[in-house]
């Protein structure tokens, strides 16, 4: 594979509001280029399945947005400094492998429909110039879920739970593991000419404390995944 360089790899130069962090792209930024191999296997039966891939992807040049370690002084638009981490776009050769594996099984037809589901995914990668991880892999995650259905009525949790990342470049931390997890209950039915779902959702269970290790650091830190909610929602479908 071959991808030009986004505008922004080329010539970002200033504060990312979103994030917090100040960008710096390189004008001179070469085309990505990769080669990819991946081998997948699935299997089905009697309302069961298991669905297994695992890759390898060596890049000749991998466009990283990765910290400098410098603090970039701007001003906060009252009058006052500030320090923003400084992240540059640069092409690097790397390499990244990962296996998935997904599993659905239905337990029970009557008087509920019971369904079984979980998946697991891990990731590495690695800076061939500096032999450091690429920055922000996601984490090794294991999710497992329970449904359960009959009639209009819906029911159903979800448990998430994602190691700590401590493979991170030397300007990074490392990022701490959490587990979470989700209720719901909906039930349909019928409005007029519409078909109404009703739902009601607990997520974060635990209120636990969760960052993304996907998300720059600035960000990760200013705004970590959301704690104990509980929302309530109407979809109408004409």
């Amino acid at each position: 594979t071959q991808r030009a360089p986004a505008y922004y790899e080329l010539f970002a130069n200033g504060v990312h509001v979103a994030t917090g962090a100040f960008e710096r792209g390189n004008p001179q930024q070469a085309p990505e280029r990769s080669q990819h191999a991946e081998l997948g296997l699935q299997w089905q039966q009697a309302g069961a399945q298991l669905h297994l891939a695992a890759f390898a992807t060596r890049f000749a040049n991998f466009i990283a947005l990765d910290a400098s370690g410098a603090l970039v002084p701007v001003d906060n638009g009252a009058g006052g400094p500030l320090r923003l981490l400084e992240y540059r776009y640069s092409g690097v050769p790397a390499r990244l492998h990962g296996v998935e594996v997904e599993g659905r099984a239905r337990l029970a037809d009557a008087p509920w429909r019971w369904d079984v589901h979980a998946s697991l995914d891990a990731l590495q990668g690695r800076n061939g110039a500096t032999g450091e991880a690429l920055p922000r892999l996601a984490p090794l995650r294991l999710q497992a879920g329970l449904d359960a259905a009959q009639g209009a009525w819906r029911l159903g949790g979800q448990w998430r739970w994602a190691a700590g990342q401590q493979q991170v470049p030397a300007n990074d931390i490392p990022t701490a593991g959490a587990t979470t997890l989700d209720l719901y209950a909906s039930w349909q039915q019928r409005l007029g000419a519409a078909d109404a779902v009703w739902t009601l959702k607990l997520s974060n269970l635990g209120n636990a404390l969760a960052y993304n290790a996907s998300a720059l650091r600035s960000a990760r830190e200013l705004a970590p995944a959301g704690g104990r909610a509980l929302w309530a929602g109407l979809r109408l479908g004409f």
